[in-house]
């Protein structure tokens, strides 16, 4: 059903219908036909000639037995459903739909939900399998995940946008925000990071959730609040992974280096930034931070083996999260559903909340492996990449019992959104990359199809 804000979640139709004038008054045509209507906008006047009252009345009843006859056959052929229009994304739902659930049995996930927003911003919104399967609750495209690494991406937006505000460079120093903390020369390669090194991820940091007392620490205190450097302690005094600059290495730290570089700036929390810079004016209402372990509409996420933290199989208990995602912070650090995401993921990835200087920055990607300029790669929290659609710009993330993957596709304009809340990926399943690319080949045929018609 398509409602006002372009939002389809099943069949659509459509019934055009058209005001019939007949130059009476249909609400009270009996009075209007005897006296003349009340109503002073319809309201006729008695003639004292009786030749002329009968002549109005005959035309007026002529009027009435001819419309009156109109609108019995247009209501034959709404119930014989002649005078349905099948909207043109009818069929896009259904296949989308058909295609969400034969993934969700081939693969057995246990739930997973898709959110398309269409060119014209109209929203599709799937889901299909269960969003507790032990409780038998069904999956709903309403259902909450903790997004994982997808998070960068508010991250990077007020970087660049601050940027543009003068406010910072991508070439300035990490040392000039945050040298003069004693802590700061224990970081590797601290004398030569800069801002644009830790946003594209070329600064040779290790991962402080690798870290095995981490593992330990962040489940012997489930409830803790960690503090920015606490985090970073689990790297104090490391080798780097290579020199600052000279190589890639896909690192949460360098995201937490940035919250902490955009907190001084600004004088606020990031989270703060994100929520009065996007959430709350682009109505992304079911994106808020990861800071709480009962979050409202989160979905039974289920774990496996992954090179993280040692989650339970399944990571919600009681109504609780496992640990304190609170840990993550800009990392990733949000939680919401496919449909928020998938109108976050067109509005970040198409650079339309940027200005053109920031949209170069966005799209200036280096290679996995070298860490140098390349036509694709590792942008600013985009990873660009070919595929049989041309581009396409987009980011994944993982938080213990979920995957989420949020995908642009420039070429067509429209933007995928889905998640699973299921971590593990072993065996024969595929990459969530590939199912999305599933989607979105159905997408763009029948936005082809639309177009020659």
């Amino acid at each position: 059903m398509q409602n006002s804000n372009n939002t389809i979640t099943g069949k659509d139709f459509i019934i055009k219908s058209s005001v019939l004038s007949a130059g009476v008054c249909l609400a009270c045509a009996f009075p209007t036909l005897l006296i003349g209507c009340s109503n002073k906008k319809h309201s006729g006047t008695l003639e004292n000639n009786y030749t002329s009252q009968k002549q109005k009345l005959l035309q007026k009843i002529t009027y009435l037995e001819k419309y009156t006859k109109v609108l019995f056959l247009v209501i034959l052929m709404v119930i014989n459903g002649n005078l349905t229009a099948q909207n043109p994304t009818d069929n896009l739902v259904t296949e989308l739909q058909k295609t969400l659930d034969r993934i969700q049995q081939e693969v057995n996930f246990p739930g997973i939900t898709c959110a398309v927003i269409l060119p014209d911003d109209c929203i599709i919104k799937l889901a299909s399998g269960y969003s507790d399967s032990d409780k038998n609750i069904k999956m709903k495209n309403t259902h909450r995940m903790f997004s994982g690494s997808t998070g960068k991406t508010f991250v990077a937006a007020v970087l660049l946008q601050l940027v543009e505000e003068d406010k910072l460079s991508l070439n300035d120093k990490v040392s000039k925000y945050l040298g003069e903390n004693g802590w700061y020369k224990k970081i590797p390669n601290s004398a030569d990071l800069t801002i644009n090194m830790l946003a594209h991820h070329t600064g040779g940091l290790p991962r402080y959730i690798l870290n095995e007392k981490f593992n330990t620490d962040v489940l012997a205190d489930v409830n803790k609040i960690w503090t920015p450097e606490e985090r970073l302690s689990y790297i104090f005094d490391m080798e780097p992974i290579h020199p600052a600059g000279n190589g890639w290495y896909y690192s949460d730290t360098d995201y937490i280096l940035l919250g902490m570089i955009i907190e001084k700036v600004c004088g606020n929390t990031l989270y703060s930034e994100v929520q009065n810079r996007f959430i709350k004016p682009l109505n992304l209402n079911t994106i808020e931070p990861a800071i709480s372990r009962n979050p409202s509409g989160l979905a039974q996420g289920h774990s496996g083996e992954n090179p993280y933290i040692n989650a339970p199989v399944k990571v919600v208990k009681n109504g609780k999260y496992f640990i304190n995602p609170q840990f993550e912070w800009c990392g990733g650090g949000f939680i919401g559903s496919s449909p928020d995401l998938a109108k976050w993921a067109k509005l970040f990835f198409s650079g339309s909340i940027f200005n053109d200087e920031s949209k170069v920055k966005l799209y200036s990607t280096v290679d996995f492996e070298t860490g140098k300029e390349s036509e694709y790669g590792y942008g600013i929290a985009t990873i660009i990449s070919e595929t049989t659609l041309g581009k396409k710009i987009g980011h994944t993330g993982l938080m213990m019992g979920y995957l989420t993957e949020l995908a642009y596709y420039p070429k067509y304009d429209f933007a995928i959104a889905i998640q699973i809340n299921q971590d593990d990926f072993q065996g024969e399943k595929k990459n969530l990359g590939e199912y999305s690319l599933k989607f979105a080949e159905i997408v763009s045929k029948q936005l082809n199809n639309i177009k020659s018609r």
